[in-house]
């Protein structure tokens, strides 16, 4: 027997089904088996099942779907060896760094593995791209890939003549030599498995086990619920499992009309080609009904800081003040760096809540010092990783602090050292030069008056020159056992760790330098963590190298501090009664009474995140990103099922003034869900102190209020006494500039930076604080600037531009032809120069900028329907003009411009009474400016016509001359 249930998407969904399946768990716990997807899914159902019989529960009834074909593999072969997926990390790891050797004669490819070997990111994606066409060919059936849409595209869109192929083939195969096995499973001995050959045992293997100890069933009864997405091999799995139970129970939802949950439907096909019944009626729910009894708020603020204290204020509100607990409260953030901000806050107005976010390990301190002397060998022992060295405490106890250890290695000519050096070129010169430091100063004790002062340099220097002997000792200790004939194993790196830790010569005393980034509790969790990580590369390491082979130094440090951006740690382990602070994959099941989601807009809402290696093997990578957005929504929206109250807040604008633009799913949600309040309320309210004691929740704040409200019975004693003078500068303060400023040469930037925000202006321009800058900002522009001056150039006038754009293939080749030249002048960030991000990047912009061309040829200047104008010559381009002008009561003010484009029409329409006049006159100028689709400042070309009005050059060609001004966007989309 075979049945489907669906159930509403609704919060109380867990309850549904733990009803559900109560009564078949109570007929016989023994006999029962629930799977879910999830670790997560599976403890909710077992929570609420064990509430229900009130004793210990059979928890091995309850199990998730790849545990549950493990232990089946484990109990009918349990000499197998199961690799997991930190194994999959090493390994990829492992064979990228032996491949380029073995593919030096390859140059192109050899070069191609070096940029992802040194890129972090770089092998997270190939793990994600490896997995799943790992997965798909093992299926090896295109009717079950093509069911799965992410799979589909992946598999249609990879070209086999591409490096990538290439490396995935040569992956595969040495996989494949790992596990001894092949795609039939013909090979009988010594079998390894890895996570999808596990699932592949199970439905090509196992049921010829079952049928030679002729049993035709593994138990009466299997409930199945919590799949959303059914990948391909668990499709196979479903299949045989199907029919191994006398009954199957499958929980799934009715299908929502919405594309988010086009995956519901497959699962549905899916069930009904099994030959499953439906217990209850199949109908198409609306996603509208789904939120019928759930209460949207949505709240615009000033900016993001009032945005954070906004929400964390209203949660202490609503726990002060109404009958709620912190634990019925979730913020969902877009990233750690906000839900850090959130949970600082929340710290300092004594909110209990728990950061939910993983933290790479890449980002804990002591990971780092533990790392540090294998990264000091690797790196070439530069001066500061020595000198993090010394931080670390492997100098042992000194009385030296970290700036006059630095004085003195400045002072004898060491700080400014050779970037790389080996260790004994090293060793060498620092303990040569600190000696003979040294025997200066003994020489200056005897001959000098000043003997103390020279004595307490002499005692200094002895304890720099023992605080670098012990670290290059230490080094020397690490290098010995490299040479080894094991090579350095992480057993070696264990045992160094232990050494270090006996000998005192770790400073984790060093961790309170910086609880202001991560807590004592976090690092500790931290290298728990990194114990475990070490631990199954360990094992990993052992399967992965055969022979003779061994692992050198260089090698170690690339797997481990690789791995250690990919494997995370929990910041804590507080877990009850707390806020909790979630990314949006995290809360999607996670039920409240309020979730708050910060940070609603376009930027966020959806979150595109595209692998680009997927991209780039897609086309124009819309189809990953058109499925990036149906996850996304998804994960939104079912997230929204599992809370009552649901509050967006975004910020309007940032602290610099820049507007900010709400997610679109906004409106759609104010148009389609009923019980929608909308409050502009904190909009405008400006970050002043609160005038009601009631609206203060932190204790700095209320001194602040106790102060300027002459409370001094509420004061700490600490503040009594300067009480009086901080109110008087309060008052009678003196904050306003005494000095004129200079005004100096004008530009676009000066003026809409001053238009914007005037103080702004004055830290960048007058006081010169530049603050850190983003430069991959500038880089497209830039690029494509650039390129269209280029084209423009190339083909000035519009017949010969109009013949290079009619054949689709020549122009594009030729803006191809123009990126790739100019490319490597442009690129500065090392991640744009790999040549599979650079083919996928390049790609767009020949979309963006053919879009431009095409805009400029067929609608350049559009009046009327009946009334076009285009360019008949390009004059000039990126010209730059200097000229003077009278301002107000400012004379002669220098003025500073550069044009993108000065063009000639062909012809002009003359304006009167509001309205262009029918007939076409000779022609005049247009000034053109390239602009992106979400950047553009029409006051920027009035800024250039004053300039060219007001130049020698241009002043009397233009007199008489009306002038278009004119915005094209190089961007596909465009205004």
């Amino acid at each position: 027997m075979k049945k489907a249930y669906l159930l509403d998407l609704k919060n109380d969904h867990f309850e549904k089904v733990a009803n559900f399946i109560y009564p078949f768990y109570e007929e016989n716990p023994l006999d029962f088996l629930f799977i879910a997807p999830s670790g997560f899914y599976t403890k909710q159902i077992a929570e609420r099942i064990a509430s229900k019989t009130n004793s210990t529960i059979n928890r091995n009834a309850f199990t998730v779907i790849n545990q549950y074909i493990t232990e089946l593999l484990r109990f009918y072969e349990p000499d197998a060896i199961i690799l997991d997926r930190d194994f999959l990390k090493v390994y990829l790891e492992n064979e990228i760094i032996d491949l380029i050797e073995s593919e030096k004669k390859d140059e192109e490819f050899s070069q191609y593995l070096n940029v992802i070997s040194n890129s972090q990111k770089s092998v997270e994606y190939l793990l994600d791209i490896f997995e799943k066409k790992w997965e798909i060919s093992r299926v090896q059936d295109e009717k079950v890939v093509s069911s799965s849409e992410e799979y589909k595209i992946l598999d249609n869109s990879i070209n086999v003549e591409s490096h990538l192929y290439k490396l995935y083939s040569k992956l595969e195969k040495s996989l494949e030599d790992v596990l001894s096995t092949k795609f039939d499973m013909s090979i009988k001995y010594q079998r390894n498995y890895d996570p999808i050959s596990v699932y592949k045992w199970f439905y090509e293997i196992f049921p010829e086990i079952l049928k030679k100890e002729d049993k035709k069933y593994l138990g009466k009864r299997v409930i199945i619920s919590g799949f959303f997405d059914i990948s391909p091999i668990i499709n196979k799995t479903f299949s045989v499992l199907f029919k191994l139970f006398e009954e199957v129970h499958f929980i799934t939802w009715f299908d929502i009309q919405d594309r988010a949950f086009e995956s519901i439907r497959n699962i549905h096909h899916l069930l009904k080609d099994e030959g499953f019944v439906f217990d209850n009626r199949y109908t198409n729910e609306h996603l509208k009904d789904v939120y019928d009894d759930t209460q949207f708020y949505f709240v615009p603020v000033r900016n993001e800081i009032a945005e954070i204290e906004y929400v964390s204020k209203e949660i202490k509100s609503k726990l002060i003040n109404e009958a709620l607990s912190p634990d019925d409260f979730g913020i969902v953030v877009p990233n750690i760096s906000v839900a850090r901000l959130v949970s600082d806050y929340l710290d300092e107005i004594k909110v209990p809540n728990r950061l939910k976010n993983d933290i790479p390990l890449s980002e804990s301190q002591m990971v780092l010092i533990l790392l540090q002397p294998i990264k000091t060998l690797v790196k070439g022992c530069e001066v500061e990783d020595l000198l993090a060295m010394v931080e670390g405490g492997y100098g042992g106890k000194t009385e030296l602090t970290i700036d006059e250890i630095e004085y003195y290695l400045k002072k004898i000519n060491l700080f400014y050292d050779i970037p790389k050096a080996s260790l004994n070129q090293r060793k060498d010169k620092w303990l040569t030069t600190i000696e003979n430091e040294i025997n200066k100063k003994f020489f200056l004790i005897k001959s000098t008056e000043e003997s103390e002062r020279v004595q307490i340099e002499l005692n200094e220097l002895l304890e720099l020159q023992k605080c670098f002997q012990n670290i290059f000792d230490i080094l020397k200790e690490v290098q010995q056992i490299e040479k080894k004939k094991t090579g350095f194993t992480i057993s070696d790196y264990r045992e160094l760790i232990r050494k270090w830790i006996e000998k005192d010569n770790i400073n984790f005393n060093i961790v309170n330098k910086y609880l202001d980034v991560n807590s004592i509790e976090s690092e500790i969790n931290a290298i728990k963590t990194f114990e475990i990580l070490l631990l199954n590369v360990e094992k990993s390491l052992e399967k992965i190298i055969k022979g003779d082979k061994k692992n050198n130094l260089d090698k170690f440090y690339k797997i481990i501090s690789s791995l250690t951006q990919i494997n995370t740690f929990r910041v804590t382990e507080l877990y009850a009664n707390c806020v909790e602070i979630m990314s949006l994959e995290d809360s999607r099941f996670v039920k409240k009474r309020y979730k708050y989601f910060i940070d609603f807009t376009e930027d966020n809402y959806p979150s595109i995140k595209v692998n680009p290696f997927l991209s780039s093997l897609d086309n124009q990578g819309v189809s990953m990103s058109k499925f990036s957005e149906k996850i996304s929504r998804r994960n939104l929206f079912i997230s929204m099922i599992f809370a009552e109250n649901i509050v967006f807040t975004y910020a309007k604008a940032q602290l610099n003034g820049d507007p900010i633009v709400p997610s679109p799913y906004e409106k759609e949600m104010r148009q389609t869900f009923k019980n929608i309040h909308y409050s502009d309320n904190f909009l405008f309210i400006k970050g002043n102190l609160p005038k009601e004691p009631n609206n203060i929740y932190s204790e700095r704040e209320a001194i602040i209020y106790y102060l300027l409200n002459d409370k001094k019975e509420f004061l700490p004693e600490q503040f009594l006494v300067e009480s009086k003078r901080f109110v008087e500068q309060i008052n009678n303060h003196s904050w306003n500039l005494s000095n004129k400023t200079e005004l100096g040469k004008l530009s676009h930037t000066k003026i809409s930076t001053y238009v914007d925000c005037p103080f702004k202006f004055y830290l960048s321009q007058i006081v010169h604080l530049k603050g850190d800058k983003d430069f991959n900002i500038f880089f497209e522009g830039l690029i494509k600037h650039r390129s269209l001056k280029e084209l423009f150039s190339k083909y000035s006038d519009y017949p010969s531009m109009l013949q290079k754009y009619s054949n689709y293939e020549e122009i594009r080749d030729e803006i191809k032809l123009v990126l790739e030249d100019i490319w490597d002048d442009y690129v500065d960030d090392f991640f744009y120069s790999y040549q599979a991000i650079k083919e996928v990047v390049i790609e767009q912009f020949i979309e963006d900028l053919y879009g431009t061309i095409e805009t400029i040829l067929e609608n350049y200047i559009q009046i009327d329907k009946d009334k076009k104008l285009t360019f008949s010559q390009v004059l000039e381009t990126e010209v730059e003009v200097k000229t003077s002008l009278d301002v107000g009561i400012f004379e002669n003010v220098e003025l500073e411009t550069r044009i993108d484009r000065i063009d000639l029409l062909n012809g002009n329409f003359l304006y009167l009474w509001d309205s262009f006049d029918n007939k076409l006159l000779p022609g005049t100028y247009s000034i053109v400016d390239y602009k992106n689709s979400n950047s553009f400042q029409s006051e920027q070309l009035l800024v250039y016509y004053l300039a060219l009005i007001n130049s020698k050059e241009w002043k009397n060609k233009l007199i008489d001359h009306d002038v278009f001004l004119e915005i094209s966007s190089h961007e596909k989309r465009r205004y």
